[in-house]
């Protein structure tokens, strides 16, 4: 059990808790978290066989629901598998929370494809071993966790295939596999326990979302409307036209955009990147400096750090600014190595972090450890 003091102490302070989520969670006073930020299990291997296995229970969303004040925000990472995204937004939904918000999507360059190649594995199923060729000189590749082009150095070496059976099949992949570029955040919030989202601002401080400190910095003149919406402004069709054109916000006007709902890594968009640029918001930070976790990220404070899925410093920091203040608890029950505390310690937060297995967390608190900030 969690001794729930924790919550109310002030400063960037808090706790890693060894154990499963569900006990912990039932040890913390109600309406005690500001914002739940998490990246929780869904196991591929168990999917289509036992889906209690595979993502976390309902009972443990009623929990965090339980414990978040009213109107705070989820941020809670998903897969990109419909059947996962399905499946999570049905349980965190029946757990009572308000899902009717867009998700954000992240975006990247780094990932790897992981397809079954067809013609190999049809080669293998006839005990043919398929020819081995290199790539002809001069062609490009792609390393695995690599964001650069190699031509020269370790050459990958390809299959070719050997049986009629395998070459009709060349090129093809076992279903749909595509490379992984994107990753998914569902939104979700604890309902208002006030009639409006203005009562409710004005009785805890919730029902909102902090876009101003998430926007994209620019070098550019930064316009509310694009000049089709200024001429729907001017007819009326959004309300008060004067109200509309003259809002701007005082980050806007220092070169921020506007948030939008994708977030990108790696300028996988080309010119178009600096729209939605997460590396670009993160460089404000001087903490956050790398676009995936790097391997010193990841091990930043301990020997290794062999966590399966640690996601970005910067990616969580974004989350913890989007739906916190300083000073505020940001809880997170599926911790793994620790991001999500580390994100908020930083950034002057209070943090609970859960994490069950007890070399993962040894190595949260390890990292936290080696933050430049003091608990």
């Amino acid at each position: 059990m969690i001794d729930s003091n924790v919550v109310n102490l002030d400063g960037p302070t808090g706790t890693i808790i060894e154990g499963n989520a569900l006990e912990v969670l039932g040890g913390m006073e109600a309406e005690s978290v500001d914002c739940l930020i998490t990246d929780p299990p869904y196991g591929y291997s168990f999917m289509g066989k036992d889906w209690d296995r595979a993502v976390p229970d309902v009972a443990i969303w009623k929990e965090c629901l339980r414990v978040l004040k009213p109107g705070s925000f989820a941020f809670i990472m998903s897969a990109p598998r419909l059947d996962v995204q399905s499946e999570m937004a049905r349980r965190i939904q029946e757990a009572g929370f308000n899902i009717a918000f867009t998700p954000l999507y992240w975006t990247y360059a780094t990932g790897f494809p992981k397809a079954q190649n067809m013609s190999k594995a049809v080669d293998k199923r006839l005990g043919v071993a398929p020819k081995e060729i290199r790539p002809a000189s001069g062609v490009g590749f792609m390393k695995p966790d690599s964001e650069d082009w190699n031509v020269t150095k370790n050459p990958i070496i390809m299959p070719e295939p050997t049986t009629p059976q395998a070459r009709a099949l060349d090129g093809s992949y076992a279903g749909f596999q595509p490379k992984p570029a994107v990753e998914v955040i569902m939104v979700a919030m604890k309902p208002l326990s006030e009639r409006t989202y203005v009562d409710q601002a004005l009785a805890n401080g919730k029902g909102v979302t902090w876009l101003d400190d998430c926007g994209i910095p620019t070098n550019e003149t930064v316009s509310n409307h694009s000049r089709s919406a200024k001429a729907a402004i001017s007819k009326g069709k959004y309300g008060d036209s004067r109200a509309q054109e003259t809002h701007q916000t005082a980050r806007q006007k220092e070169g921020r955009r506007f948030p939008a709902n994708l977030l990108v890594s790696d300028d996988v968009l080309g010119e178009y990147s600096r729209y939605f640029s997460l590396d670009k918001w993160a460089a404000t930070l001087p903490f956050l400096v790398v676009p995936k976790a790097s391997k010193s990220e990841r091990n930043r404070g301990c020997e290794k750090n062999d966590h399966p899925t640690v996601k970005p410093l910067k990616l969580m920091a974004y989350l913890v600014t989007l739906g916190s203040r300083p000073g505020d608890v940001v809880l997170d029950p599926f911790v793994g190595s620790g991001t999500t505390c580390m994100a908020a310690k930083e950034l002057g937060r209070q943090y609970i972090g859960i994490e069950m297995n007890p070399e993962y967390a040894k190595i949260a608190n390890a990292r936290l450890e080696a933050t430049g900030v003091e608990a």
